[in-house]
């Protein structure tokens, strides 16, 4: 808390007693918040898993069962983080029409909670150490999440076919094509894949940008250096892209849709 006051008195006018105790507020619930978290957090994961180990004779039924859990979870948390005006949310997208590659920027720890709890019957790619944790593993496999490739995340033949699968199945697929937190004042890079996942699958590419100003839970700013004021993260969609009007070409989607980005974020 010292840092980030610290900074905001020498970057700017001497906050009010009320901002000052706005502030101190604000920490008061990133504390709880916590402390909740990691007290009832992992009941709710291991009843999660041991429902996902029951057997089925549909899997694609649970899966959809399990992202559901999941997602009104993930609603739960961020109308959390509303209340308690530790971050607030403007939605701006709609439903999605049918199964395609949903594209984002990758601002904040809560970008991957903010779309899946947005968009119903979504499926992402998850970082192969993150997947094989033993108490997340079932419940990840059971919901139909796609496992990366060891030392190759985002890159390998295996999650485009799985992606693909998932797609088939009616689900849609979320990428990263930053592949990690984006950097204040780097340069934008993209990893193709999210593409080529869209044009063997023959479907739309969904851009969706999030915003979060002032920074938080960036790489920039942790948990544990919030901003004096509650940030505000917004998702909006672009028009979707279609693999056809590229010649199915995934390079030529990657480079405009990146063009795209860096033109909406050009000011952000």
């Amino acid at each position: 808390m010292a840092t980030s006051e610290a900074t905001l008195l020498s970057e700017g006018p001497k906050p009010s007693l009320r901002q000052r105790a706005a502030f101190a507020l604000r920490w008061f619930f990133i504390i709880c918040v916590l402390t909740f978290y990691f007290t009832v957090g992992p009941f709710g994961y291991i009843c999660f898993a041991l429902f996902s180990l029951i057997p089925s004779r549909n899997p694609q039924a649970r899966a959809r069962l399990l992202q559901a859990i999941q997602r009104n979870a993930f609603r739960a948390m961020h109308a959390c983080l509303s209340w308690t005006y530790l971050m607030r949310f403007k939605n701006q997208v709609g439903a999605l029409d049918k199964p395609c590659v949903i594209v984002a920027n990758h601002p904040t720890l809560t970008d991957v909670t903010a779309i899946i709890a947005t968009f119903k019957e979504v499926v992402t790619v998850v970082k192969p150490r993150l997947y094989n944790t033993w108490w997340l593993h079932p419940l990840l496999k059971a919901s139909f999440q796609i496992e990366g490739e060891t030392g190759k995340f985002l890159a390998g033949g295996k999650v485009v076919a799985q992606s693909v699968e998932r797609i088939e199945q009616g689900f849609s697929v979320l990428v990263f094509p930053e592949a990690t937190r984006t950097e204040q004042g780097q340069e934008m890079a993209f990893h193709r894949i999210g593409f080529e996942i869209a044009c063997r699958a023959n479907v739309p590419v969904v851009p969706i940008v999030l915003r979060c100003k002032p920074s938080w839970l960036s790489k920039e700013q942790p948990l544990l250096r919030p901003p004096f004021g509650a940030p505000h993260m917004s998702l909006s969609k672009l028009e979707a892209i279609e693999p056809a009007n590229f010649g199915n070409d995934s390079r030529r989607m990657r480079d405009h849709v990146l063009k795209l980005y860096q033109g909406e974020l050009a000011d952000s």
